[in-house]
């Protein structure tokens, strides 16, 4: 079937495009929402794991590190804009399109690179 066609076979039935358009809305947001608090949870979790094996951090300075994560999500806008400021102070790129290194350092230069 063309578009066209499908269009008017849901139009027939009694389906419009308004009605359309709410339904994706409704799964969009319940998707969303399913979803985002899980991935909310395994990020928070995995941050204090790594500053814990890395770093040796203990409860106290994981507890600040979250709830100064807590802070700075709500204090910038997008994520693209606290990206961009991980990019500026830190030098290290953040590009979550990729599938596998999608953290990197911003300029090789750096003497404490290790290069693989």
């Amino acid at each position: 079937m063309t578009h066209e066609e499908k269009l008017a076979s849901l139009i027939q039935n009694g389906i419009t495009l308004e009605d359309l358009k709410d339904e994706w809305h409704r799964g969009f947001t319940a998707g969303f929402e399913q979803g985002t608090p899980g991935t909310f949870k395994t990020c928070y979790a995995a941050v204090v794991l790594a500053l814990h094996e890395l770093h040796g951090f203990g409860q106290e300075r994981c507890y600040a590190v979250l709830r100064r994560m807590d802070e700075l999500i709500l204090d910038y806008f997008t994520s693209q804009e606290i990206i961009d400021d991980v990019y500026k102070k830190i030098g290290l790129e953040m590009n979550f399109k990729e599938g596998v290194d999608r953290i990197q350092y911003a300029d090789d230069a750096h003497p404490w690179r290790t290069k693989p």
